[in-house]
């Protein structure tokens, strides 16, 4: 056998060596990626002694392991305008370090930021099938199951985290009420669409629509009006995709609900349900708890620098270090810091994933739609533009509109006459 012979051979064989590791790799990156996914709702909640939140952790071995698979592999998937769009506005904030107003808190957002920006490309390389994708919305429901259990837990413990209100510990009742309520649209798809999603099985199923009524249990104990407002589009998407329930199925399911509501009446202090009750009252005449004055204040030091704003991170140090710390709106969060052309690039983005729900065929529109609703309304009051539950639903969403797009040109093509003269009997959905 001659040099070049033995050549060939030898450089196949380091094929065949190369390519099983980079799929293990990429199948334990995988599944530590639902890890990451399941303990995100909980993230404040979970730490290690001496290491930091347990999610930090996880996220590390996820993004290692995934490298060391994209390196093994040797290709990435190719991103589409979702990531180039995150990696300019990731840019600008890091340009922001040379007019900031505190460097510190500048160069720290910037590192966060990268760090998410991994995390979106991750989930992008491997969540690349329904299936996956499923998976991923799953894992979150889970966490959010046991965020909600942890607060009930803490309300019959009575260890509240302030004036009556509840949350799992380690969580900011608003933080934990907006989590949750961006579950119950997941959970209530995942037990819809079974013939879609391939969750079949009953216990899974069960628990997915049981989350509903515990999370309304967990938002009323939080007594957070923002996650109360919150709630509207996902009750909105239930409601609405009623009809394609089974009548018997109904007939059981309105039991459930009868019975969930005299729990809320028995579990429920009043005190909650009376300020929840408030929150037209705030919307008219109030001042949204506080939060109107640091729009204003943050709205001045925007007509100051309009254009390239304080600083990532700046608005901390805006209203001097003081308690609430954050803006408490991410829309206004993003103006102040990093001025027109920051919040240009973070406008685009919310555009760029509101198409990208819409192109959803029916089935799973709702969900993507409804969970757009409730992460609008929690980011209107919650500064979560650098948390990764909103970075997470975005990539998920982006992931599953790929699919979509990739699907749709594959009918085509299929429709596609065989002498190519023009499109079969037919429309695609």
């Amino acid at each position: 056998m001659s040099r070049q012979s033995n050549l060939l051979i030898t450089q196949a064989d380091a094929t065949t060596v190369r390519l099983p590791s980079a799929i293990v790799l990429r199948a334990i990156a995988f599944w530590l990626s639902l890890c990451l996914i399941f303990v995100i709702p909980m993230e404040g909640a979970l730490f290690v002694d001496g290491v930091g939140r347990l999610s930090r952790i996880v996220g590390i071995l996820a993004g290692g392991v995934w490298l060391f698979a994209m390196i093994a592999a040797g290709t990435i998937r190719k991103p589409g305008a979702f990531h180039y769009a995150m990696g300019l506005f990731i840019l600008w904030n890091a340009l922001s370090v040379f007019w900031t107003i505190n460097t510190d808190r500048t160069i720290e957002r910037t590192k966060t930021y990268a760090q998410l920006g991994f995390m979106v490309m991750m989930f992008w390389d491997l969540y690349g099938s329904s299936r996956k994708i499923y998976l991923g919305l799953q894992a979150f429901v889970f966490g959010a199951f046991c965020v909600a259990i942890a607060t009930i837990a803490n309300y019959i413990n009575s260890n509240a985290f302030y004036a009556g209100r509840f949350a799992a510990a380690g969580l900011h009742v608003d933080d934990l009420g907006v989590m949750v309520v961006l579950g119950i649209p997941i959970a209530w798809y995942l037990f819809l669409d079974q013939d879609a999603t391939g969750v079949k099985r009953i216990e899974l199923r069960c628990l997915n629509v049981l989350f509903v009524p515990i999370a309304v249990i967990a938002i009323l104990l939080s007594g957070t009006r923002t996650a109360a407002v919150c709630a509207i589009p996902a009750f909105a998407y239930i409601l609405v995709s009623l009809s394609r329930i089974h009548a018997a199925f109904r007939f059981w399911l309105s039991g459930v609900i009868l019975l969930s509501v005299c729990v809320v009446g028995y579990v429920v202090p009043q005190a909650s349900i009376d300020r929840m009750g408030t929150v037209s009252h705030e919307f008219t005449t109030g001042d949204l708890n506080g939060r109107v004055a640091l729009w204003r204040q943050g709205w001045a030091a925007f007509s100051q620098r309009p254009l390239t704003g304080i600083g990532s991170y700046g608005f901390r140090t805006l209203i001097g270090n003081k308690p609430p710390f954050v803006a408490h709106n991410s829309a206004m969060s993003v103006l102040v810091e990093l001025g027109l052309i920051g919040f240009s690039c973070f406008a685009f983005l919310g555009l760029l994933v509101l198409r990208a729900a819409r192109n959803h065929p029916r089935g799973s529109r709702g969900l993507w739609l409804s969970m757009l609703a409730v992460l609008f309304l929690g980011v209107s009051a919650l500064t979560w533009e650098h948390r990764k539950p909103f970075w997470l639903m975005t990539s998920l969403l982006t992931c599953s509109a790929c699919l979509v797009k990739k699907s749709r040109a594959q009918e085509s093509l299929s429709a596609v006459s065989p002498d190519g003269s023009g499109l079969s009997v037919g429309k695609v959905s």
